[in-house]
């Protein structure tokens, strides 16, 4: 479990520096993205369902977002993205197309239909959070 953990801090600095995010908020972007992993983890060891545990993470993520943002006075999407960065669902993906290019139907319907739960999971989580807390925001 810690070497998730840490290989999500990991991914989600990388990409941060990819994003160009100031120097001082590279780790607080990356602790957003093992705090993110964390509770997917937490989610997963509970109950075994894709979509609640990428909601879980993903209403993590972007509440971790809006806190960051509000600290620091900036845009959540700082925060928000490398955050979300452990939950794409990239192995899916690629199993997806690999299962479809091998023409296995039934593996590719399962590990489609995984891939388009965690998106719509991820999305939903977004989109929730964001409601909520859009009437909080202060405008410049």
């Amino acid at each position: 479990m810690m070497v998730q953990v840490l290989m999500a801090f990991i991914g989600s600095l990388g990409f941060s520096i990819l994003l160009h995010t100031k120097k001082e908020w590279l780790w607080l972007a990356a602790i957003g993205g093992a705090v993110t992993w964390c509770l997917y983890l937490i989610c997963a060891n509970n109950m075994n369902s894709y979509f609640v545990c990428n909601l879980v993470a993903a209403i993590g993520a972007s509440l971790y977002g809006e806190l960051m943002a509000a600290i620091f006075k900036t845009a959540p999407v700082i925060f928000r993205v490398p955050a979300m960065v452990p939950l794409i669902p990239g192995g899916s993906l690629y199993y997806t197309l690999s299962a479809a290019l091998a023409k296995d139907n039934i593996a590719f319907a399962e590990k489609g239909l995984e891939t388009v739960i965690t998106a719509f999971a991820i999305s939903v989580g977004i989109v929730a959070v964001n409601i909520v807390c859009e009437p909080f925001r202060k405008r410049a």
